[in-house]
């Protein structure tokens, strides 16, 4: 295989791949002349804009960035043909308007800033988290080397926020074997494919020595700590014992951003030339590449670099994780002081051993790093391993269902149950939401379903703008149309009107959720809107225009559909005490930023738990169920009956929510009463200072008298 970007593998996909696109997010543009990671990540932009279209979207503006793109980093992603977004775009409206293939996202914060918006407009799109390295690993072998509980804690809080991005995506990529399986050690069913750093092979003089200059070279961005790390610790007690043996050698220390307490390191020995955008020179003049890293993840740059510059390499344990380098073969690996010098005063000593040192690195190079073998597996992953992505997304999916509010997920599972049943083996169905937000594709998957809004704006795939009184659509042009507590949103006099669409666009039924007219509903949500007034000062918008419109008649809905020719079941939904407890406590929760996490857990533990056992009377909502064949569907059709609960049941939840009340009054209180507190110390703590003079003075009298 000849070393470039191409391969004949790869190039079998091209033409497929044309027209699919690929959509990358990452905190900025890749300065790909400063860190191994950047540089990785552009020469990833050139493979992929080969086979696909390629969205580049930058999160923040880099050092360099010029208004006008014509600084070298963002006019070498629009060479590359990458379509480039700086900054002020608006992911949502890319997403609504590009259906794409899949996408990668750099580092894991990027994913947990942009995956919940990815998810709501395209559901079912890919998802890649681009680890570069394990960041809890590069974390743990720091605190190993600090020995502070600070840094093993920070360790254990970034493991867990890494973790749980893995989990939620489709696929984790990762440079070296070794980062592969610390992940798979803790989560053994995350997807994984190996995506090396990726360099070519420079060095083209095979057989040729080099003089023996004693020039050292040290290569690594100082915005990365372990580069910091390793100067400081090479310079303080590696070099010493080198240079009594070697007074004129030499340490080259190239690398951006180098902190005062590196460029202090500069001597007759070491210079410190900060930022070099172009190595090569570096690279081929000097002697051996050093990396005496002490922690770190992920597979060092500087060390695919200088082998593939036929460069040899001392480094240590931590600098070859996860590379199949042999020592004293292919590599030098040192962890004490006194072997790294020592590795250096023998490569320097014997320029045949160097010689097969740089060989052996440029083989190794060859076997795994240049940019046809990566492209080859990168092409190779995108397109082969489809459908196992697609089984993740839809084991994904499934979680995070659990994870919506409860009041939205029991109306749409219910519905989506409701339509299940009725499914011939693996028919599928195209599916009218009216008035939905996209959610319901989510219980759906296999089928096709559309959204229709009069929001003109609202960012989700398969959206379209229109009235529910007059839908932009032929008759029978969707298989189901459905709706969800949206008629007690539309005047009364307007409700025919939306049934009669609802009949000329479906050709098998209609499924309709709603609160329907009852005096216990009324009870119900007039409690929780004075709930809600009595914690934010206003009342909740949403049941407020239930209030003005006034809830639909059951009876009068019913006998419209039956009119219009449809069989029709009406199913409960929502058992009302526990509709009104869960409501309770969303409205409290949501007022305090550590109710967020609190919430989302009640939310899963109900969907999980709860669900199956809320479609019963008494209900807060009914789901009517309109079908052109006679279904006779009863709850005991769709779960297991359940013993009906007590008046006082529902009596207790009405005191649960007073006691909520009450301690959002107590809270108040109580913070009130710490206010008071300080104020009492403050008072005190004057006193006090007062009072000191007065106690000196009666000390020196004291004194004076004893005299």
């Amino acid at each position: 295989m000849q070393d470039g970007i191409g391969s004949r593998n790869a190039s079998n996909f091209r033409k497929a791949a044309a027209r699919e696109k690929i959509l990358i997010i990452s905190p900025q543009a890749p300065e790909f002349d400063k860190q191994a990671g950047w540089a990785r990540l552009h020469r990833m932009v050139e493979i992929l804009a080969r086979h696909y279209e390629v969205f580049f979207l930058a999160e923040n503006f880099h050092e360099l960035y010029s208004r006008w793109r014509k600084d070298k980093y963002t006019r070498s992603l629009t060479e590359a043909g990458a379509k480039l977004f700086l900054h002020d775009y608006d992911l949502r409206q890319i997403l609504r308007n590009h259906r794409f293939k899949l996408a990668i996202l750099e580092f894991f914060d990027t994913v947990e800033r942009n995956l919940r918006v990815i998810r709501e407009v395209q559901p079912f799109l890919n998802v890649v988290y681009d680890a570069v390295d394990v960041g809890f690993l590069r974390e743990q072998t720091w605190a190993d080397l600090a020995g502070t509980q600070e840094a093993r804690t920070r360790a254990l809080q970034t493991k867990e926020a890494e973790l749980a991005v893995c989990r939620s995506v489709e696929a984790v990529f990762t440079v070296t074997p070794l980062d592969r399986d610390v992940l798979l050690n803790e989560e053994s069913e995350l997807s994984i494919e190996v995506i090396p750093t990726i360099h070519t092979v420079e060095c083209q003089h095979d057989g040729e020595m080099r003089p023996d200059k004693s020039t050292l070279l040290f290569v690594g961005g100082f915005k990365h700590l372990p580069n910091v790390d390793a100067v400081k610790y090479f310079c303080s007690e590696i070099l010493p014992l080198v240079v009594r043996k070697r007074p004129a050698l030499k340490v080259l220390i190239a690398g951006a951003s180098p902190p005062e307490d590196v460029a202090a390191l500069a001597s007759k020995n070491v210079k410190i030339l900060g930022h070099v955008p172009d190595l090569k020179h570096l690279l081929r003049s000097s002697d051996i590449s050093i990396a005496p890293l002490r922690f770190g993840a992920g597979m060092k740059g500087k060390i695919g670099e200088a082998l593939a510059y036929g460069l040899p390499v001392v480094t240590t344990s931590i600098g070859v994780q996860g590379l199949a380098l042999r020592n004293g073969e292919d590599i030098f690996i040192a962890d004490s002081p006194q072997e790294f010098a020592q590795c250096i005063d023998t490569l320097l000593s014997d320029a045949e051993l160097r010689e097969r040192l740089r060989q052996n690195g440029i083989a190794f190079i060859k076997r795994t790093c240049i940019p046809a073998v990566v492209e080859d597996k990168l092409i190779r992953f995108i397109e082969e391993r489809t459908g196992e992505l697609r089984s993740k997304r839809q084991c994904n999916l499934e979680k995070e269902r659990l994870d919506l509010n409860f009041d939205v997920f029991q109306r749409h599972q219910l519905a989506a149950d409701l339509i299940n049943r009725t499914r011939a083996d693996d028919q599928e169905f195209t599916i009218l939401d009216i008035g939905g937000h996209g959610i319901l594709q989510q219980f759906l998957i296999q089928d096709f379903v559309v959204t229709v809004d009069n929001e003109r704006y609202r960012l989700i795939e398969d959206f379209v703008f229109g009235n529910g009184m007059r839908l932009p659509f032929k008759g029978k042009a969707f298989d189901y149309a459905v709706s969800f507590d949206v008629l007690e949103h539309i005047p009364s006099e307007r409700r025919e009107a939306f049934l009669n669409e609802m009949e000329r666009v479906s050709r098998d039924g209609i499924i309709l959720a709603a609160p329907f007219e009852a005096p216990l509903i009324s009870e119900a949500e007039n409690f929780v809107n004075e709930f809600y007034k009595g914690l934010h000062g206003n009342e909740n918008p949403w049941l407020i225009e239930h209030i003005a419109n006034r809830l639909p008649s059951l009876e009068q809905a019913r006998s419209r559909l039956e009119a219009l020719g449809f069989h029709v079941s009406v199913l409960p939904n929502g058992y009302l005490p526990r509709w009104v407890t869960m409501m309770g406590l969303t409205v409290f929760l949501e007022r305090f930023p550590a109710g967020t996490d609190i919430l989302k857990r009640l939310n899963r533990l109900y969907n999980s738990s709860c669900y199956a056992a809320d479609n019963r009377e008494p209900c807060y909502r009914r789901i009517v169920v309109a079908t052109r064949q006679d279904l006779s569907l009863n709850p005991s059709d769709i779960y297991a009956e359940f013993e009906p609960q007590s008046a006082e049941d529902f009596t207790r939840v009405f005191e649960a929510l007073a006691q909520l009340k009450m301690l959002d009054s107590l809270e108040k209180t109580s913070a009130e009463l710490s206010a008071v507190r300080q104020e009492l110390r403050d008072v005190a703590l004057v006193k006090g200072l007062a009072r000191f003079p007065l106690r000196v003075y009666r000390k020196l009298k004291r004194e004076i008298f004893r005299r």
